[in-house]
Order: C-alpha cells, then sequence, then structure tokens
C-alpha cells in the first residue's frame, strides 16, 4: 500500500510539472504578444516528457488575426522550440 502511494504521488508531481510548465509556456506567448502588438485572445501548450528526462513545451494552440501569425509562429518556434508543425491557430474573436 505505501509502495502504491508513492507511486501516485509520484504521478502527481509529475502531472504538476507538466501543467506548471504548459502554463509558464502559454503565459510567456501571451505576453510577448502583448509586447509585439500582437492581438492574441488565447493561448494553449501541450508539454511532453523529454527522453533525457523533464518536461518542455511540445505543441502550442492559439488564437490571433492571420495578420499576426506569422510573427508569432517565428517567436514561438524562435524562443519556445515549438516548430511551425505543431502550432496550430485559430480566427481571433
Amino acid at each position: 500500500a505505501m509502495e502504491e502511494r508513492q507511486a501516485d504521488l509520484a504521478d502527481m508531481q509529475t502531472e504538476t510539472m507538466a501543467s506548471i510548465i504548459a502554463e509558464r509556456t502559454q503565459a510567456y506567448i501571451l505576453d510577448k504578444a502583448d509586447a509585439l502588438g500582437l492581438a492574441v485572445s488565447s493561448a494553449a501548450v501541450t508539454a511532453r516528457w523529454s527522453e533525457e528526462g523533464f518536461w518542455y513545451p511540445w505543441e502550442s494552440r492559439a488564437a490571433c488575426s492571420e495578420s499576426d501569425r506569422e510573427t508569432l509562429s517565428a517567436v514561438i518556434e524562435a524562443e519556445l522550440g515549438i516548430p511551425a508543425e505543431r502550432q496550430s491557430w485559430e480566427e481571433s474573436k
């Protein structure tokens, strides 16, 4: 029972780290967009576990105007390491 509980706690810590990475990366995208004068209404990021043993931003979703996409996409790829193939876009409302 104790081993099961330790495994559950480890899983919870892992999930918490993944969500912290995702939330911080999402906030970074929104802050960066704001600093660049881009109108981004939402952003979401999914984190993935690396073979080296850490969480990293894997894919992103953002809602912005088509005219701002190219700029934001370049920033996301250059600064966060998420290539264009793993970025998805929605039209800003």
